[in-house]
């Protein structure tokens, strides 16, 4: 019993992570994300099209393992 209810906040952690994580990602107010822009001379709205994917894959990941984690215990 003490195992699992060390699991579900394992679970809600994961996700919490990779939410943030894509958040700051797709957020075009990231200092990183502006700054990358413009110095190769890019919009910042057409530069999504690389980020989108690799986001999505860790969202639906870190939904997988969450899920994962919290009916397997």
């Amino acid at each position: 019993m003490f195992t699992s209810l060390l699991l579900i906040p394992a679970a809600v952690t994961a996700l919490a992570y990779a939410c943030g994580y894509a958040g700051m990602m797709l957020s075009p107010m990231h200092i990183c994300y502006v700054v990358t822009c413009e110095y190769f001379g890019i919009p910042l709205w057409r530069s999504y099209i690389y980020i989108i994917g690799p986001t999505a894959v860790i969202l639906l990941t870190s939904l997988v393992l969450s899920a994962l984690y919290y009916h397997l215990l």
